[in-house]
């Protein structure tokens, strides 16, 4: 991923439940913001203004009554320590603030899906077709990755807001370094109908959902389907 112009840029991944373990649960939720530092992506890691504590207690968005709390707590210090910390937020109870309010719209698409019995296709495309780029499925954990930048506060914090990676710069401004690369063409509202060389095709699980679809050969690793055929064995 790159940030272009914005101060930093990354993923809120959410969980649709249908995953394994710790990510098989009733209805979807959240996981985590996640700026894309290096080797994912461009964006820096900044500090946050303030280390100071939290008060005590689970960010709204992970506090489940079917969770065991306390490993919602460990959790929730993980995200903190692995993803907060670099997000350029003003506290600890500022990034899970944001990653709650963040997540509360696509949730809402996500449970309306799932409670339809759609599947994580289907929750894929919906949530697209809510005008929320899909940056990435990860199919074995039955996740979506949106992608989400940092625009910089007058204090000098990041806002961080759900964008379309090719509107990083209108969305979040400026102060990313390195140069920006042409945007790509505007997704559809009905998100990709069809595979194109270089672009990500109609989310999916598995290759049978990409046969029927014009231009797509198979189902990427990324979760979209693609043209691009797999590489021939030595």
């Amino acid at each position: 991923m790159h940030c272009g112009r914005a101060p930093a840029c990354g993923v809120l991944a959410l969980e649709t439940g249908y995953g394994p373990s710790y990510y098989h649960h009733d209805m979807p939720s959240v996981h985590g913001l996640w700026p894309e530092l290096p080797p994912y992506g461009n964006s820096p890691c900044l500090a946050p203004a303030s280390l100071a504590p939290p008060k005590p207690g689970l960010p709204a968005c992970y506090n489940f009554p079917s969770v065991n709390p306390d490993h919602q707590e460990v959790f929730v210090t993980h995200e903190w320590d692995k993803h907060g910390k670099c997000a350029g937020v003003a506290s600890q109870a500022d990034f899970f603030a944001q990653v709650c309010a963040l997540a509360a719209a696509p949730l809402h698409v996500m449970a309306d899906v799932r409670r339809a019995g759609g599947d994580l296709a289907a929750i894929a495309n919906a949530v697209a077709t809510a005008g929320f780029e899909v940056f990435s499925v990860d199919t074995h954990n039955s996740q979506l990755m949106l992608s989400a930048c940092g625009a910089r506060n007058s204090n000098g914090t990041l806002s961080w807001k759900l964008a379309a990676t090719n509107q990083f710069d209108a969305v979040c401004g400026s102060g990313g370094s390195g140069p920006t690369p042409a945007p790509g063409p505007a997704p559809s509202p009905d998100g990709p109908s069809r595979c194109v060389p270089n672009v990500h095709g109609p989310p999916c699980a598995d290759d049978a959902q990409c046969a029927s679809i014009s231009g797509c050969l198979r189902c990427a690793r990324s979760g979209f389907c693609t043209s691009t055929p797999l590489p021939s064995r030595p």
